[in-house]
């Protein structure tokens, strides 16, 4: 499956042959590209025109998929279309931090490291059309299109749930967020989670929700 992934934390390896294997890992690993830091590496990977990974000065940004700012109207064209889009959410970041998720329509999976303050927001579209898989280890946060994306780094823990084959054999799917994995999670379609030290804050992205939700998690993904 193609689309964004990476870690932010400790790399429990070699970090190109941690990415390597994670871009192995991904349905498209052909034109496949990343950013990366002291504590972390950006990546995305998909059809041409369709992923793209930009360093702003501290602000690294991750995007797949087909975004536009709703309040420009409809999304730039050409091949810089995903690079354009990218500088202006690293500068609509650092102006205002996650709140411009709420101009953002359009099918995408978006990643942003802010390397100075030691925030990541992950965030997928409304409809869900594009996907995020998960983990926090102690703290490092993995995370990627699939679980096998995210199997692909040495420090993820691949303990199936119970509970998710028998919701698996008794409804023939896994209601979300869970997944077949005991520590993975899938990202909510219309929500963005907030990684600052070690505490979760999830909100709806949805522009205009009379009824936000929120979620606070500790430690680990449970």
């Amino acid at each position: 499956m193609s689309g964004i992934y990476g870690w932010y934390g400790e790399a429990g390896g070699d970090a190109s042959t941690i990415v390597d294997a994670m871009t192995a890992a991904c349905s498209w690993p052909s034109g496949a590209m990343h950013v990366s830091g002291s504590r972390f590496v950006l990546a995305a990977a998909g059809p041409p025109g369709s992923a793209i990974a930009v360093a702003s000065g501290p602000i690294h940004v991750a995007v797949h998929g087909h975004p536009h700012w709703i309040s420009g109207g409809a999304g730039a064209r050409g091949p810089n279309a995903l690079g354009d889009f990218c500088r202006r959410v690293a500068s609509a970041y650092r102006d205002g931090g996650s709140a411009f998720l709420s101009d953002v329509g359009g099918d995408f999976a978006l990643a942003v490291v802010d390397e100075t303050s030691g925030r990541v927001t992950l965030a997928v579209d409304r409809v869900g059309v594009r996907n995020i898989v998960y983990e926090q280890v102690r703290d490092t946060l993995i995370f990627g299109a699939s679980s096998d994306v995210v199997l692909a780094h040495p420090l993820a823990v691949d303990a199936i749930a119970p509970q998710a084959l028998y919701d698996y054999v008794y409804f023939h799917m896994i209601p979300g967020p869970a997944t077949v994995y005991r520590e993975h999670a899938r990202l909510r379609a219309g929500h963005a989670p907030l990684r600052r030290t070690a505490a979760w804050n999830c909100r709806g992205i949805q522009a205009g929700l009379s009824r936000r939700a929120r979620c606070r998690r500790g430690v680990g993904v449970r």
